[in-house]
């Protein structure tokens, strides 16, 4: 990592830019949608100051170079809503051409060149964000004009700017990890309108869950210059996330499938873990000593989602990682148990994400433990989870045990997972039918090992359900150790290096 930054700071001392920025822009200029982005944009601009004036014009006075009609908010709204749209624009041109370079039958700069995926991916980013800071340079005379109009002032200029920018990062970071996505020949056959719903959805979910922050914490009492603290540390939190996340997953699936690409992916992951994980903990020692019920949806559910989902990924990898892979495991026991969940392979990556998973079990357990004595709230949270992690592990020893003509490679552990999910949600839902219909007189009751059990009115058994899932959990733990112990008696050098000493 020093070396990196080293490297970087080298970079920037002698003036050598990144080669994928510079060969971007040029692409960009060069590019006739992407002249027709900012003919586009400088039409809509103009139409819009041109409509703002004349109905100021129809309905107030003029005073020397004042129009004291009030709508600056409303037209510096307009204008950053045409310079959103070319933003997003932007975001799908890069998407398409990062697909169109990751088909393999395309010899380009992807799979040609020694540079590194991240700085392939950089550059890619630092190109989108010069052209998105050209778009911001013709649109500011215009903004300059909705500050004539009043109504609005530089205060709220300057957070809406912000607001742009960081929006475009999110949009341009977002739309590099859609272009890294196996998707090449979608993109250049209409996939257009996918990328545009995609894109949309996306943006769309960050003014939700900053919205859903703003009340969280609305009735908190400590403020720092109008803010309440823990909504803008909330906030700073979501939107690192939503552009790291996009970032080290792009990096990944540019990684080339031999090399160690999950060492660098999982160690930025645990470190946003890390860091969400404090930044809880600050807001409750320093707030009231307790943690509130907004805490669990927006810190600690969307996060062990998406460890799921990573865990579902890690148990359709191989275990044993290759040669090229194994040479820079530690010689030393302790430092080979260290590095053994960061390191790609299935196994190691069921490892890290299970250790993850727990612990946010363990803080939310730390930061409020009268949870589990007064309510049932985090006890029916614990099943759902719990359920769907036995689920993930289930599927992948019952896809080990398959014969070899009736497996998908990697895609049967998901197809067994997506089956027990439908199972469990259908099945009760069909038998309660046939009761109604009087065709049978069997009731599930509780419906033990069910994940949508608490979502069916079982509240009230939680209990039951985690000594069902504990079990369950216990079992398939048990049955992944003789998998886990042989992948970790391999995890080492390779013999002839350990003997000769030398280094990769």
């Amino acid at each position: 990592m020093k070396r990196r930054f080293l490297a970087w700071w080298e970079d920037i001392r002698t003036g050598d830019l990144n080669p994928v920025m510079v060969r971007e822009l040029r692409q960009y200029l060069r590019s006739r949608f992407a002249n027709w982005i900012v003919i586009l944009m400088l039409a809509g601009l103009v139409l819009v100051t041109m409509g703002f004036f004349a109905e100021a014009r129809s309905r107030v006075t003029v005073t020397g170079v004042e129009i004291a009609s009030g709508s600056g908010g409303a037209m510096f709204g307009m204008v950053a809503g045409v310079l959103s749209i070319a933003s997003v624009l932007l975001a799908l041109y890069t998407a398409q051409r990062m697909g169109a370079e990751r088909d393999r039958q395309n010899l380009d700069l992807l799979f040609t060149t020694i540079l590194r995926p991240g700085q392939v991916v950089r550059g890619k980013l630092f190109a989108g964000l010069a052209m998105f800071s050209l778009f911001l340079s013709l649109a500011m005379p215009f903004m300059t004009m909705t500050y004539m109009m009043r109504g609005i002032d530089v205060r709220v200029i300057l957070w809406g700017l912000l607001s742009l920018a960081v929006g475009s990062t999110l949009a341009l970071s977002g739309a590099i990890l859609l272009g890294c996505l196996p998707f090449g020949p979608l993109f250049r056959r209409g996939g257009i309108a996918f990328m545009v719903v995609f894109v949309w959805l996306s943006l769309g979910v960050v003014p939700f869950m900053l919205r859903m922050g703003s009340r969280a914490f609305r009735h908190s009492g400590v403020t720092l210059s109008g803010w309440d603290w823990q909504e803008a540390s909330t906030i700073a939190a979501i939107l690192v996330c939503a552009f790291v996340v996009p970032y080290s997953l792009s990096i990944l699936l540019l990684s080339h499938a031999r090399s160690n690409r999950f060492f660098p992916f999982r160690l930025t992951m645990t470190g946003l873990w890390l860091a969400s994980m404090a930044v809880v903990a600050a807001q409750v020692y320093i707030s009231s000593g307790g943690v509130a019920d907004v805490f669990l949806p927006l810190w600690f559910i969307p996060g062990m989602v998406f460890f799921l989902a990573l865990l579902q990924v890690s148990e359709s990898m191989e275990d044993v990682p290759g040669p090229r892979v194994l040479r820079h495991v530690p010689r030393s026991f302790l430092g080979r148990l260290a590095s053994f969940p960061f390191f790609t392979g299935g196994i190691q990556g069921t490892v890290w994400a299970l250790a993850l998973l727990v612990g946010y079990g363990a803080m939310a357990t730390l930061l409020d433990p009268e949870a589990w004595v007064q309510g049932k709230e985090y006890g029916c949270i614990a099943v759902i989870f719990g359920y769907a992690v036995c689920y993930i592990l289930t599927a992948r020893l019952i896809s080990a045990r398959l014969p070899l003509s009736l497996r998908q490679g990697a895609g049967t552990p998901w197809l067994i997972t997506l089956y027990m999910v439908a199972t469990a949600a259908f099945v009760p839902v069909l038998v309660d039918n046939m009761r109604d219909n009087r065709t049978i007189s069997f009731d599930l009751g509780s419906e033990p090992g069910n994940l949508f059990a608490m979502f069916r009115g079982n509240e009230d058994h939680y209990e039951l359900h985690l000594l069902v899932a504990g079990i369950w959990l216990g079992a398939v733990l048990l049955l992944n150790l003789p998998r886990l112990f042989r992948t970790f008696a391999a995890f080492r050098r390779p013999a002839e290096e350990v003997a000769t000493g030398s280094e990769p």
